[in-house]
């Protein structure tokens, strides 16, 4: 059998898809947690919420580093004070507070907010959301005592101190899972690029291939004479 060598296209082909895929595949990929959308339940937290009248109130609050945006969704709210609002507040695993804005109080019992929030940082910075009662002319650096309710992040770090307890849901850790989709394109360019160099070297059914069978020359008894 003769075997005939890849053509000079054929060898640069195959190790620029080699480098490709070396690129892609070392290519620093985003943590899926980063700057994903998470969402927190809020709810009248016992050891947390100590505002009576919101008791019964229920509501869900949306973080996204990635969008710089703070979505709050209330609802069975008490209409608040005179001259205070529900406000909403974000405290870091440091224990400080960060001041998101005010809610929209509705006469259905609903309060909402979408509040666009510079630079915010990833929800694993952060350990609770607050929906606390204040004077909107008088925000401080921290809440009010009186809070309405309270929703704490899925974040190791948000645990009591020395609580052995598992969380009840998964912390927010940042882990890379599986392929990034750039990843996965590299391996597909690869693999099309060698199945077309198999072809190529191999051939197809009714066509001479690169590897060719060459005729055994035979020694019959007409030579022998």
């Amino acid at each position: 059998m003769v075997y005939r060598h890849a053509s000079t296209w054929q060898i640069r082909l195959l190790l620029l898809g080699a480098v490709l895929l070396s690129l892609l595949w070392g290519a620093p990929r985003p943590a899926l947690a980063n700057g994903v959308p998470v969402q927190v339940f809020l709810d009248f937290l016992p050891f947390k919420a100590n505002w009576e009248p919101a008791s019964h109130a229920r509501g869900v609050a949306v973080l996204a580093a990635n969008d710089e945006q703070v979505r709050v969704m209330a609802q069975t709210l008490p209409a608040p004070p005179p001259d205070q609002v529900y406000y909403a507040w974000l405290q870091k695993v440091d224990g400080s507070y960060m001041p998101v804005g005010s809610l929209v109080y509705h006469t259905d019992g609903t309060a909402s907010l979408d509040q666009h929030v510079e630079n915010l940082p990833y929800s694993e910075n952060f350990s609770w959301v607050l929906i606390t009662l204040e004077a909107p002319d008088r925000i401080g650096p921290e809440p009010s005592q009186e809070i309405a309710l309270a929703g704490r992040l899925p974040n190791v770090q948000a645990l009591p101190v020395g609580s052995e307890e598992a969380p009840a849901l998964l912390p927010v850790t940042g882990a890379e899972v599986g392929l990034s989709p750039l990843s996965l394109g590299g391996v597909l360019f690869v693999l099309a690029v060698g199945a077309l160099l198999a072809w190529r070297w191999i051939g197809t059914p009714g066509r001479q291939g690169r590897f060719q069978d060459v005729p055994l020359k035979t020694r019959s008894r007409r030579d022998d004479r």
